[in-house]
């Protein structure tokens, strides 16, 4: 310097601007609320998930308010050049799912039925309707999954573990034998065994019958479910029928 000089100190005020920094339910940030950011700073944001959740994104709203990685917790806003809000959001933490197949043998259905979505390590209602002329015999179980017990009706596959198929298979129901009635009568003088009356069977009893005339009279024969003079005499059953025993007086030739 060789001669005198004067400085003269100027100073400019630099901008600020206010950045709100907030969350969505299910989380918090830091720093939170309004924040004030001098302009071209930058500001850095976390995002902080509640328990059974994670952080999504940041969201804006503001021209000059930008993220530098919106998919990460902990970023910052950079150049920082007007007024806006920063948003983090949430969601749950996903929970890992796999396939049941609920099927059937073809004789009856299920409920639910086909393939349905389950949480791992959850549990699963399942329900067997057999059709007309069967009824239900047992689940079936293949893969990661297990019932409750195999042979009633309405269980649950339980602890899914992994993929697998449950079946239900059903089983004919048994032919019942039908019935049928028959009728014990008597002519004449005596009585039977079983005695007289109605008596219902079941289709292809045997029933043994057996005749006996009363004092002075004698068994002649029987008619209807069965002819001829045997005493006793068995009936096999097939249909609705009657039997009846003939006596007749002994006849004494006096001379």
């Amino acid at each position: 310097i060789t001669d005198d000089v004067t400085l003269f100190a100027i100073w400019i005020r630099i901008p600020t601007y206010k950045v709100t920094v907030k969350s969505e339910v299910n989380g918090r940030t830091e720093p939170s609320g309004e924040q004030t950011v001098n302009k071209g700073e930058d500001l850095p944001i976390k995002a902080i998930p509640e328990e059974g959740y994670i952080f999504k994104i940041w969201n804006t709203d503001g021209q000059g308010i930008n993220v530098a990685d919106p998919s990460e917790d902990s970023t910052i806003i950079n150049n920082i050049t007007s007024n806006g809000s920063v948003i983090a959001t949430f969601e749950p933490i996903p929970v890992p799912t796999c396939i049941v197949s609920v099927k059937n043998d073809g004789n009856g259905t299920t409920n639910p039925e086909g393939q349905v979505t389950v949480k791992i390590g959850s549990n699963l209602s399942i329900e067997a309707y057999p059709h007309e002329g069967y009824r239900f015999k047992k689940w079936e179980t293949t893969g990661g999954v297990r019932v409750v017990d195999e042979f009633i009706v309405e269980t649950e596959v339980i602890n899914v573990k992994s993929e697998g198929t449950v079946t239900a298979l059903f089983e004919e129901l048994p032919v019942q034998p039908k019935e049928y009635t028959l009728t014990i009568k008597t002519e004449g003088n005596g009585s039977t065994d079983p005695e007289v009356g109605d008596y219902k069977y079941k289709e292809g009893t045997v029933v043994p019958i057996q005749a006996s005339p009363d004092e002075d009279c004698v068994f002649k024969k029987w008619s209807g479910a069965a002819s001829g003079s045997d005493n006793p005499v068995e009936i096999t059953i097939n249909k609705n029928d009657t039997l009846t025993a003939h006596f007749s007086k002994i006849e004494y030739i006096v001379n």
